[in-house]
């Protein structure tokens, strides 16, 4: 005999309400997971940051025990105003002549 049309929609009804909970679950711990990983990237985010200004501090404490400026990304150069030549080189090595001159 086959079940009444009652209990088959009550059936389906609780098959419905079901799988409506698992995907609501599963919603959930996605957005739980995304949340997570947002404030991963933001912590992330912020070590950076203080990386950079920590290098920051740095290179100007640098530039100022060497008395050099800093150049920039642009091909400027660096030292003292008047002076030629990169601040990674230096006055160390000459612009012109060779090594064995020194």
């Amino acid at each position: 005999m086959a079940p009444s049309p009652d209990t088959r929609s009550q059936e389906r009804l609780d098959d419905l309400e079901c799988r409506f909970e698992t995907f609501q679950a599963t919603i959930h711990a996605g957005l739980d997971q995304g949340s997570q990983d947002i404030n991963d990237l933001k912590q992330i985010a912020l070590r950076l940051e203080e990386g950079m200004k920590s290098m920051e501090v740095r290179v100007a404490s640098l530039t100022v025990t060497t008395g050099k400026q800093a150049m920039n990304g642009n091909g400027g150069t660096g030292g003292p105003e008047g002076s030629s030549g990169s601040t990674i080189l230096g006055s160390r090595f000459p612009a012109f002549g060779s090594f064995h001159e020194l």
